[in-house]
């Protein structure tokens, strides 16, 4: 053996992230190992346990023996995740409830390989509030380790109604009900061992197929709580299965919907099976998914009833398809009615008239011809709205690109809007252009059709008249074309939405202005699959502004 002396260790430790990796790295482990769930378990109550020895420290450092207040709770739980890199700061406190936020938590990157790790935040929290106020509720609104930029997480102090409607652990000073029974689960893993022995390699992996189905799946106990739920529920409303169980299922339920749920699992647990229920679940950025519940009974060994196991299916997608699909069927049939009926009822008066030989007013019949015309491009454009409609829908919208002076595009389509004015409108159309060419590559007829839509909403929205400025320039090396007009304008809130299938701004009633809904819809897709953007300033009761940006053709013409 040869020993050696004089060697250098220029290995740089970092006491901190070492600690935070190896904590992360054995989360990942017991999660792979146990599932999400009960490693879930594990980790919080090395929570309780860490947050009570914790506590003591803070009570010796102060020479208190008595409970916290609410102001040196908040400040334990700031100064304590301060201390190890978790930048919380304290949003508000009162004796209900204590809210802190962080936008950089303390197991850094490393939480999103195991989100169960919020636990352990969540049951230091809340294992030190039991013991100083008799109760505790952690709510996690925002997650970084689930994608979100900070976390938002409540302390509630007190069992009020926000508590009880809001998803999260709840905590009390006996730490037997602060946490699943670590012992019943190791229990219930033995169990599972002896059934896989029992009924051999095929059926051996079930709990996994449970905690990977594509379905969010709970089970709920005689008494209405919820026991087990698995994984896909971080999918589905954002939160974490082990956030769900102690607490009723109508918690994350839709007000109106939570009396059909109840009677729904009260089925399930009097033997019977329920397929296909729906109801509407709030996620954790509040908004409302569509769900599909379908619910049977869990037997024991005897047969008897010992729960209720409910399979939800996000359809919240599968709805809105066919709401639009609802609302683009009406919306046609109301808008093809009218320039149907106009046709057919002044083809018929052209017609009964030429049958009697009758004589017609040559200005006459060709004021009749030109509304018949113009009702005819209204079908035609209705058509190819629905038509694009559908390729949206099935990602087929593609452009055929060639080039082209955009001043000219814009020219043709303001030309055709000035022949479609009546002699009397009140409505003026004003073009400025550039001196120099704006070359663009794109599909002419769609771009045209583009401005087109604008410019007749300009026109539409504008029932009292007015300038309406169609503007073509170069800025910032995009290509761009500007309408303008003077009417009602969108109310601010409605900004956000524009571009949406079917919606119309809260100032302007389908009953008063006619169209699919789809004009401006489309016009932002076709915009789009250019590589543009369409972007749009408005202020209610004082007019709107539309921008079109297109990309610039090369100079050398490609």
């Amino acid at each position: 053996m040869i020993c050696e002396t004089g060697f250098s260790t220029p290995i740089a430790l970092d006491r901190g992230l070492f600690m935070r990796r190896l904590i992360a790295g054995l989360g990942h482990l017991n999660e792979g190992i146990l599932g999400s769930d009960v490693a879930g378990a594990y980790v919080m109550n090395v929570g309780l346990s860490m947050g009570a020895a914790i506590e003591a420290e803070y009570k010796r450092h102060w020479g208190i023996d008595r409970s916290f207040t609410v102001s040196e709770y908040a400040h334990v739980i700031i100064d304590l995740k301060q201390k190890i890199n978790g930048n919380f700061s304290l949003v508000s406190k009162d004796d209900e409830k204590v809210v802190v936020r962080t936008t950089s938590c303390p197991f850094d990157e490393f939480v999103r390989q195991s989100p169960s790790l919020c636990f352990m935040t969540s049951s230091v929290f809340g294992g030190i509030a039991a013991r100083n106020f008799g109760y505790a509720k952690t709510v996690l609104h925002k997650r970084i380790a689930l994608g979100d930029p900070g976390c938002y997480v409540s302390v509630y102090l007190k069992h009020t109604p926000a508590a009880e409607e809001a998803v999260g652990k709840e905590y009390f000073p006996d730490i037997n009900r602060a946490s699943p029974d670590i012992a019943e689960q190791l229990r219930l893993m033995e169990s599972i061992r002896d059934l896989r022995r029992q009924l051999g390699e095929t059926s051996s992996r079930w709990e996994e197929i449970v905690h990977a189905a594509a379905e969010a799946i709970l089970v709920v106990s005689p008494e209405g709580k919820i026991v087990f739920a698995n994984a896909r529920w971080r999918d589905m409303l954002g939160v974490e299965g082990a956030e769900l169980i102690g607490g009723p299922f109508s918690r994350v339920v839709y007000p109106e919907d939570q009396a059909g749920v109840h009677n729904l699992l009260e089925t399930a647990l009097t033997g019977r099976r329920t397929i296909g229920h729906e109801c509407r679940l709030r996620h954790r950025d509040t908004s409302w998914r569509d769900a599909g519940v379908s619910a049977g009974p869990v037997r024991d060994d005897e047969q008897h009833v010992v729960g209720a196991v409910a399979i939800v299916r996000d359809v919240t997608e599968e709805r809105d398809a066919q709401r639009l699909k609802d609302a683009l069927l009406s919306t046609a049939t109301h808008e093809l009615r009218t320039p149907v009926t106009t046709i057919k009822g002044l083809t018929q008066v052209l017609l009964r008239t030429l049958e009697k030989g009758g004589d017609l007013d040559s200005e006459e019949f060709a004021g009749r011809l030109r509304t018949i015309q113009r009702e005819a491009d209204r079908l035609a454009l209705l058509g190819a709205e629905l038509s694009d409609a559908a390729r949206l829908r099935t990602g087929k919208l593609a452009a055929n690109l060639k080039r082209f002076d955009l001043r000219d595009i814009v020219e043709d389509a303001v030309g055709r809007e000035r022949e479609l004015l009546d002699a009397g409108s009140r409505h003026r159309l004003e073009v400025c252009r550039p001196a120099e060419p704006v070359p663009v590559k794109v599909e002419r007829a769609r771009i045209e059709r583009v401005v087109t839509n604008l410019i007749e909403n300009a026109i539409k929205y504008s029932p009292a008249g007015g300038s309406i400025t169609i503007t073509t320039d170069t800025a910032d090396a995009v290509a761009r074309v500007i309408v303008t007009d003077q009417g009602i304008g969108i109310p601010e809130a409605d900004l956000a939405k524009l571009g949406t299938p079917f919606f119309r701004g809260s100032n302007a009633s389908a009953r008063n202005f006619n169209g699919l809904g789809l004009g401006l819809h489309l016009s932002k897709a076709i915009v789009e699959a250019h590589g543009g953007e369409l972007t749009f300033n408005s202020i209610e009761g004082a007019g709107t502004t539309v921008i079109v940006s297109l990309p610039p053709a090369d100079t050398e013409g490609r």
